[in-house]
């Protein structure tokens, strides 16, 4: 999947997006534009896969409420930058697979004479020490892994724990522009369980895939 990332510098070969290979089951809700159409076709196609046996009115309720909890997790990750939502649709056996990916862009200036790499670990870090980062290669440039276990804040509205990993990785050819891949779950119930870690390894096996687009013209 391709996705454009908004106005690039016009010169031929500068970053324009990125792209990402899903694994069967997934879909992307654009942050940006076309939000609203893109969560009523990820709804239609989740309760597609509900029990025949559950009554209509029950099916149509879940469809409304799965939609108001999609679209304001979708409003929330735009606000903080989020240009991209993926999330799996289809159910594993009849369970869903409780995870995301939010990609955002953002822009900060590296003042000269700093390494992006240590920007990037502090970005990582998030002013936590303890937090464990390391550097990834990304087409041959260098970005940061972090991991952490996010505890639950009821009065955040954040009822879960979850485990969450982020990718941070400057954008080639332009210092001030960056872009972060977040992913969240809480696993079975058990963020720190076999189930969360499994769902990590498969996130990591998405961000393998990731590769810049760049302008062919200009």
């Amino acid at each position: 999947m391709t996705v454009d990332t908004g106005p690039a510098p016009a010169r031929r070969g500068a970053i324009s997006g990125y792209s990402l290979i899903l694994p069967p089951g997934w879909t992307r809700i654009p942050l940006r534009k076309g939000t609203e159409d893109a969560v009523r076709e990820v709804a239609a196609e989740t309760i597609a896969y509900a029990p025949e046996e559950i009554p209509r009115d029950d099916v149509a309720r879940f469809r409304a409420q799965f939609e108001g909890r999609l679209l304001g997790l979708a409003r929330k990750a735009a606000e903080n930058s989020g240009i991209d939502l993926y999330l799996p649709t289809m159910p594993r056996g009849e369970v869903a697979t409780p995870c995301s990916i939010v990609v955002s862009e953002f822009r900060l200036q590296v003042g000269e004479g700093m390494d992006p790499v240590d920007v990037a670990r502090q970005l990582a870090e998030g002013g936590d020490a303890e937090r464990a980062v390391e550097h990834i290669s990304v087409e041959g440039g260098i970005g940061t892994r972090s991991e952490h276990v996010r505890p639950a804040d009821p009065a955040k509205d954040v009822n879960d724990a979850a485990r969450v990993v982020d990718y941070t990785i400057p954008v080639p050819g332009d210092p001030a522009r960056w872009l972060s891949a977040s992913f969240s779950t809480p696993g079975d119930g058990d963020a720190e369980g076999e189930f969360a870690l499994l769902l990590v390894e498969l996130f990591d096996a998405i961000m393998t895939t990731f590769t810049w687009q760049r302008r062919t013209d200009g």
